[in-house]
């Protein structure tokens, strides 16, 4: 600094070359600072923006259901199955099957995924209206890996074991190509199989999971001449270089203003650089520490209020944590830079249900009667009703004196969460196998009382008030998942009080110990298991048939008969298929309804599964 004397004798001071290079040091500082503010903060915004709805190519095929079950609009809006920006198929109670929304011809997928212990990853291939096939790579003894064929429902037509494959703890680099007919299988650096293949020119590829933790990045799909078709690395990086420009731009003005305070109040632009840059530094690490608990831990919870078995909730309702709800709340101002805000508006996804040739059907009436009449050809396949005693009255006086009528009581495995098509659901496939046993001069009438959601004092006293007046032969009851959290001996009371009451009115009544899939959490197989046997308690009691559709559904020749689940409790097309089958075996073979013929069982729930063991 040169110190020099003006014309009053004072003593003024002028600035040095050091004294500018001090200065542009600091602005340099302070700019690098404000980069990297800038960069953190804007992986900070697309982290916690980053859902599967924002990765426009893939969808839970869940929700292409006509029955959509729990957690799978969930799946799609929240963080967790793309937490640390890779898919994680076993969020949201697994068993997803995530399709990619494009139709082309495959050449060859790469990927890299990690399998960890009793769990396994499907991958889908050749998917087409019809049928599609798949490769399940296995660490889960029960399942092992396997090639696979199947048809639209989930049903094996065909499953080659693959002994020979092993798969270990960590990531592995797999890669599937198709080239004149043959399938290969790379695993690492190594073949590990060659199998004929179908022919397919337009298709859907995919993944799947079952219950186990299974994790999906960095997928690259070729079409046969090698030209890419996707890379997704699940990282939310839509307009990020918008975004971040928008925080560096929104920090220089917030610099520029601080330092035009200092200006204004004469303070020492040396201090006041110091000062900001302190204040970048405390700012960038806070953001740091942020983005890592957030990325590790926070992306990766569950952040609701209210009690769901397995810790999941589901679509009833249940509040965002305090916490949460302000974090969410504050990334939704960040909005416009997603890429779109509805996986909905994605013209693929309407694409892909035609390809596969999708039809959902009018929209239910939670709570309503689902009805089908053989009488009443109807292209829904069944018509719904309220339960109010006038409609009810006004319907019993349609049903003819030559009818069968069949009523199911449950919850929402009943009712038919999972089924693809409307009227999907088992108590309607039921109902068609009945109608082949039923005398053609005999109207048969179904009428599906579940309620989703709903428990066993709810739905039984619903039925001693009002639904009784329907005045069913017989009274099917699929109860025990959503009891097994609660009183058991409110439970069995309610159990007591409709056999009870059928009993005095001459009407069966036929108990289904309610299924859970195999891989469940062993806590909910044990509760679900009290409550199955007082389900059976109860039968033995009062002389009840009680089948057990948890054990048929787990029994060793008809768990990998095909994908059976799509969480723990809710069935698939060909679950609900395999559901009726055995319950209309057990009707023929346990129960006398005078309208049955006594044809015998004939080839009921007798599916065969080729295993073409190779």
């Amino acid at each position: 600094m040169n110190k020099e004397i003006d014309q009053k004798n004072e003593i003024t001071t002028s600035p040095t070359k050091g004294d500018f290079r001090n200065r542009r040091t600091f602005f340099f500082v302070i700019f690098l600072l404000a980069i990297a503010i800038a960069f953190v903060a804007t992986e900070i915004v697309r982290y916690s923006r980053n859902s599967p709805n924002q990765h426009h190519n893939w969808i839970n095929s869940k929700l292409l259901l006509a029955n959509i079950p729990m957690g799978a609009l969930e799946s799609m809006q929240s963080r967790n199955m793309v937490a640390r920006n890779r898919l994680n198929l076993h969020a949201w109670h697994g068993h997803n099957e995530i399709l990619l929304t494009k139709v082309f011809k495959l050449g060859e997928m790469q990927f890299r995924t990690r399998i960890e212990e009793d769990s396994y990853l499907v991958i889908i291939f050749d998917k087409t209206a019809e049928h599609y096939s798949a490769l399940r790579l296995s660490r889960n003894p029960r399942y092992p890996s396997a090639l696979i064929n199947a048809d639209s429902t989930g049903q094996f037509s065909s499953k080659t074991a693959i002994s020979d494959i092993q798969i270990t703890d960590g990531w592995h680099t797999i890669k599937l190509k198709k080239k004149d007919g043959t399938l290969h299988l790379q695993i690492g650096d190594h073949v590990v199989g060659k199998w004929k293949s179908r022919i397919v020119d337009e298709q859907i590829v995919g993944f799947r999971s079952g219950a186990g933790t299974t994790i999906v990045d960095d997928v690259i799909l070729y079409d046969p001449n090698g030209r890419e078709i996707l890379s997704e690395s699940f990282r939310n990086a839509f307009r990020s270089i918008a975004l971040f420009f928008f925080v560096l731009f929104a920090i220089a003005v917030l610099i520029g203003f601080l330092f035009a305070a200092a200006y204004h109040w004469k303070r020492s632009i040396r201090d006041t650089g110091f000062v900001i840059i302190m204040i970048q530094g405390v700012t960038l690490i806070l953001l740091t520490i942020f983005l890592i608990f957030d990325f590790f831990h926070w992306s990766h919870q569950y952040h609701f209020d209210t009690f769901v078995p397995l810790e999941v909730h589901s679509d009833w309702n249940e509040k965002s944590t305090k916490t949460e709800a302000w974090r969410s709340g504050l990334f939704d101002n960040f909005e416009t830079f997603d890429q779109f805000n509805s996986k909905y508006e994605s013209k693929d996804v309407t694409l892909l249900v035609r390809f596969l040739l999708l039809e959902k059907g009018p929209p239910y009436q939670h709570g309503a009667l689902q009805i089908k009449r053989s009488s009443v050809p109807d292209k829904s396949h069944f018509f719904e009703v309220p339960d109010d005693e006038q409609t009810l009255l006004k319907g019993r006086s349609t049903f003819p004196t030559s009818s069968l009528r069949t009523m199911f009581i449950g919850t929402s495995q009943t009712w038919g969460e999972g089924a693809a098509t409307r009227g999907g659901q088992f108590a309607f496939r039921l109902h068609d196998r009945m109608r082949k046993k039923v005398a053609a001069d005999v109207e048969l009438i179904t009428i599906n009382a579940a309620i989703r959601g709903s428990d066993a004092s709810f739905l039984i006293q619903r039925y001693l008030d009002r639904l009784h007046l329907l005045e069913p032969h017989l009274v099917i009851v699929n109860l025990s998942n959503n009891d097994s959290y609660k009183d058991p001996e409110k439970f069995k009371a309610s159990l007591k009080s409709l056999v009870e009451f059928n009993q005095t009115r001459k009407i069966k009544t036929l108990f289904s110990l309610e299924a859970n899939s195999p891989e469940t959490d062993t806590r909910q197989i044990t509760a679900l298991r009290e409550f199955h046997q007082i389900m059976q308690s109860v039968a033995d009691t009062y002389g009840v048939i009680c089948v057990d559709l948890n054990t048929h559904l787990a029994s060793e020749l008809v768990y990998d008969s095909g994908f059976i689940w799509w969480d723990y409790v809710h069935l698939t097309s060909h679950g609900h298929a395999t559901a009726a089958d055995f319950l209309m075996d057990s009707i023929v073979r346990e129960i006398s309804l005078p309208a049955i013929q006594t044809l015998g069982s004939d080839d009921i729930g007798a599916r065969k599964i080729m295993n073409a063991d190779q």
